[in-house]
């Protein structure tokens, strides 16, 4: 009898049989999803071509109706089955936006199907397939006469046999392997969650407002649990790009695994689909898609924090599944007025901030218990005050309002305990219960990158420098990326008096992002304590340009520095700027450091106290700035440190 001809493709150690969709390596079965093993196949009979989305979408599913993201989902499940089974080989190509394409030399091969033929699966499936099963008249005449008076063909015995043996060890192997993937999963200790971004093209503001929302929505969730580093949102926003590889984003982010997300809100419809990835192979740890009521996104973020805990922690403890379970509203507009304002509040420019606050007492009215939304006030109005956009009198009033509300709401919110915490160090100057609070919101979320920069902030201005080192060092770790966090740690150099490690730092972090204004501000502080008056200079002049100052003006500091060196172009910068600042409460401390560089004490003194009765929040920096050093033998000195309880 002539056997049936089977069709298989080869490439390296894998064999794919056409007729079956399955695939095999080295003989043995490798377990396959269905769409994984019809897009595997569709780019085999493809090999070495670019095959559009389109046209994979279209043979995979044919005319049902599917989202792009389940392509996505397919090939990264075929991507991560190849490499487990093999050495990092690069088979499936990803052209961006366009297609993939089988890179892989391809052996179309044909071979004729054995009498007998028993594959191994995974999930304890076993499938026996035989040539052909003759008629009963053609059966041999010896056959197993069982008690019964059955008879039974003693091959299909034997087959059964194998089968329970087979079926048996597959579900041996299947439990090893399963339990080996789980461990591999709740290893994880670091996760990104990037922006999630539009699932098209046709990119609208909702959608970016949403994408990013929601992105730092879950990051705050997940940061309750305390054994799981998150990146903050700070650090991701940079990859709000469709075009961003996700693997090379986890890499940079120095992450074991990364969160990605699609969004898109049609009327009252939202389409979310995720996909949790370890970056180390680009396995997928998890995937899943939502179509829901655009009212029903907070159950979509639910899930989404829910199944990434499970997935990545074997450590959840109950308080931690309170945490990530807790929603702080269950109104939806609340909710999305919440999302509006943390997305201005990330932009972090004045005008945002202000937009933010607005959103965030929209949220408050729709829900008067909704503790983050006070907490996310709080943040804002602290941010205006260090950066001097408002008054220090009017917001850091407003700011701890705001914190110890969201605390009489929740006072597990470690967000409102760090912003209570700076609120207390920059404008009360009350140390021990500014650093009660720091170390309350810590024990909360130990790897809030937020709260050690802050922190560290504080103890730099007590003095404490090796403290103040760990904790701004540990924030770099939490947050690697973060030119502000990196210039900082440059800056307490500066503090501690050692110059050249302060230098080397805020030098790398220019060479970075030239246009980085505070990083080359630092740098120039620096330098100028370090008495390399040249390239301090240098680094002054690229400042006040980006401050607007005008052509005109830049060659007046150039001449003045040639006359006088830095005490000229001190000189000459405090002459432009003296009639702006007159009367403004906010400046006053820098025009109190302008004298105090030109030796003017009388007038430095003049200016502090100014700034004092402005309760300008840097003054706390006065006992430990390098600036201030011409000041320290005036018997006023002390007195003045004394008012800001700074005397010790």
């Amino acid at each position: 009898m002539v056997n049936p001809v089977k069709h298989f493709y080869e490439f390296g150690p894998f064999r794919f049989d056409a007729e079956r969709h399955r695939l095999f390596r080295l003989g043995e079965p490798v377990p396959l999803s269905p769409k994984a093993a019809e897009a595997l196949l569709v780019l085999l009979q493809n090999a070495g071509q670019l095959l559009e989305r389109e046209r994979l979408m279209e043979a995979v599913w044919g005319d049902t109706f599917v989202e792009d993201a389940n392509l996505t989902v397919a090939i990264s499940a075929l991507r991560k089955t190849l490499a487990q089974h093999n050495d990092k080989t690069e088979y499936i190509e990803t052209i961006p936006r366009v297609g993939y394409r089988f890179l892989a030399d391809v052996r179309d091969t044909h071979d004729e199907l054995a009498p007998l033929v028993i594959e191994k699966r995974t999930l304890s499936r076993t499938v026996i397939e035989e040539e052909l099963i003759p008629e009963a008249s053609s059966l041999p005449t010896r056959q197993l006469q069982l008690a019964g008076g059955s008879k039974f063909n003693r091959w299909w015995f034997v087959a059964a046999g194998v089968l329970l043996v087979v079926g048996l060890t597959s579900f041996l192997v299947w439990r090893a392997r399963a339990r080996g993937t789980a461990a591999a999963h709740k290893s994880i200790n670091s996760l990104a969650v990037l922006p999630f971004k539009p699932l098209n093209d046709a990119t609208r503001s909702d959608d970016e407002y949403l994408g990013l929302g929601l992105s730092d929505s879950l990051i705050t969730r997940l940061s309750n649990v305390k054994h799981l580093t998150i990146r903050p949102t700070g650090a991701i926003i940079r990859f709000n790009n469709p075009k961003q590889d996700v693997i090379a984003a986890g890499k940079q982010l120095q992450v074991e695994s990364v969160l990605d997300g699609r969004i898109q809100h049609e009327g009252d419809r939202v389409r979310v689909t995720v996909q949790l990835f370890r970056v180390s192979d680009g396995a997928t740890l998890w995937a899943e898609s939502f179509d829901e009521r655009f009212t029903d996104l907070l159950a979509v973020q639910d899930r989404i924090s829910r199944h990434v805990a499970e997935v990545v922690s074997e450590k959840l403890t109950n308080e931690d599944q309170q945490q990530i379970a807790k929603r702080g509203t269950d109104n939806a507009e609340a909710f999305h007025a919440y999302l509006k304002g943390r997305y201005a509040w990330n932009k972090r420019t004045d005008e945002e901030l202000k937009k933010a606050i607005t959103l965030f007492q929209r949220a408050i009215d729709l829900d008067p218990t909704y503790a983050a939304a006070y907490a996310g006030m709080a943040y804002c109005y602290v941010s205006l005050g260090d950066y001097n956009a408002a008054p220090a009198k009017e917001v850091f009033p407003l700011a701890k309002a705001s914190a110890m509300k969201a605390l009489e709401i929740d006072d597990q919110l470690a967000e409102a305990h760090t912003a209570l915490a700076h609120t207390r160090f920059l404008f009360d100057w009350d140390w021990p219960n500014a650093e009660k609070e720091y170390q309350h919101a810590l024990e909360l979320q130990p790897n809030n990158a937020t709260a050690h920069h802050w922190y560290g902030w504080f103890l730099i201005a007590m003095g404490r420098t090796d403290e103040a080192m760990r904790e701004i060092k540990r924030a770099e770790e939490l947050d690697p990326l973060s030119l502000i966090i990196k210039a900082n740690v440059g800056n307490f150099y500066y503090f501690a008096r050692q110059y050249d490690q302060a230098i080397e730092i805020q030098q790398k972090v220019v060479d970075t992002d030239p246009s980085f204004v505070q990083g080359r501000r630092k740098l120039a502080f620096s330098l100028e304590a370090k008495g390399l008056e040249q390239e301090a200079i240098k680094q002054w002049l690229n400042v006040e340009a980006n401050f607007g100052a005008t052509p005109e003006m830049l060659a007046s500091y150039s001449k003045a520095f040639a006359r006088e060196g830095l005490k000229g172009y001190w000189r000459a910068a405090l002459q432009t700027d003296i009639e702006s600042w007159k009367n403004s409460e906010a400046t006053a401390a820098a025009v109190a450091s302008y004298y105090a560089r030109l030796g003017d004490r009388d007038q430095a003194f003049l200016w502090l106290n100014k700034s004092y009765e402005a309760h300008d929040p840097w003054l706390v920096y006065t006992s430990i700035s390098p600036v201030y050093d011409n000041l320290r033998g005036d018997p006023r000195f002390p007195t003045f440190l004394k008012q800001l309880h700074l005397e010790n």
